[in-house]
């Protein structure tokens, strides 16, 4: 899978700055996480894994490694909260992207893969529901501007400990909540985990 698409390791990065939240559900079971006033739907999660699961009829993924059940759900929800919080921190720092150049990297990133004939395929293996795939453009050039804006700065380490600072003060600042229907908030690591821990290597 082409660096671009790798949105597991993308979205280590950028979980290991989100640290010291609110732990508790959410006030609302319509909600799957929320971002101070803001918050994403049960049903934003549920179109987005309807979306992935659909996308992998047709494809050939018996070399892929992909998550099933409420493990994709999880994935789905720290997708969307990551965006969010991003969104937000960009917003403050002046680093959200234009609609041109989500449009232009995105063309890139369809190029990369070897055309809109390949893409279908990536997103299966990356875990992006297509209906998703410009926000997490937008997402990825956002962490990417921070870091140069860090840099800029003179801040050492702009890839981690910079966005880290970064999305840490918005994050203290609104609080974030999860639906305990997606696993609980996992302070120390900065991500959504099982209410109960389990080893298990979940597949295709």
């Amino acid at each position: 899978m082409k660096k671009d698409l790798r949105l597991k390791s993308f979205a280590g990065v950028v979980l290991a700055a989100v640290s010291v939240l609110l732990l508790s559900s959410c006030s609302s079971v319509d909600a799957a996480a929320t971002v101070g006033k803001d918050s994403i739907s049960v049903k934003t999660v549920e179109s987005s894994v309807k979306a992935i699961l659909d996308e992998r009829v047709g494809t050939d993924t018996t070399q892929m490694q992909l998550s099933t059940g409420s493990k994709l759900s999880q994935d789905v929800v720290r997708f969307h909260l990551i965006a969010l919080l991003l969104k937000d921190v960009g917003v403050k720092y002046k680093a959200i992207p234009t609609e041109a150049q989500i449009t232009a990297r995105r063309a890139a990133i369809v190029k990369q893969v070897g055309g809109e004939a390949s893409l279908p395929k990536a997103l299966v293996g990356a875990g992006i529901a297509k209906q998703d795939f410009r926000g997490y453009v937008k997402t990825m050039l956002i962490s990417e501007r921070l870091g140069q804006i860090a840099q800029a700065a003179g801040v050492d380490n702009t890839n981690g400990a910079a966005i880290q600072a970064l999305v840490i003060g918005v994050a203290n600042k609104q609080g974030v909540k999860i639906n305990p229907r997606y696993g609980k908030w996992d302070a120390v690591n900065a991500n959504i985990v099982d209410k109960t821990p389990n080893t298990a290597v979940t597949t295709k």
